[in-house]
């Protein structure tokens, strides 16, 4: 649980939530992602692309 104010917590969630779609909307503009030779981190990037309608790892 944590404590927070409403501003606060409205705030926080608008810049969580605008950079997963900002970086799913970039991700889906690149077209297919690639699936070989990646690293964790390209990994867990690639799971957001369908959010801005991209498809995903090939």
């Amino acid at each position: 649980m944590l404590t927070t104010t409403p501003d606060q917590h409205d705030r926080d969630m608008a810049v969580v939530q605008g950079l997963t779609h900002l970086v799913a909307r970039a991700l889906a503009a690149v077209g297919p992602l690639a699936d070989r030779l990646t690293i964790a981190s390209f990994r867990a990037l690639a799971k957001a692309a369908p959010i801005g309608g991209g498809a995903g790892p090939a």
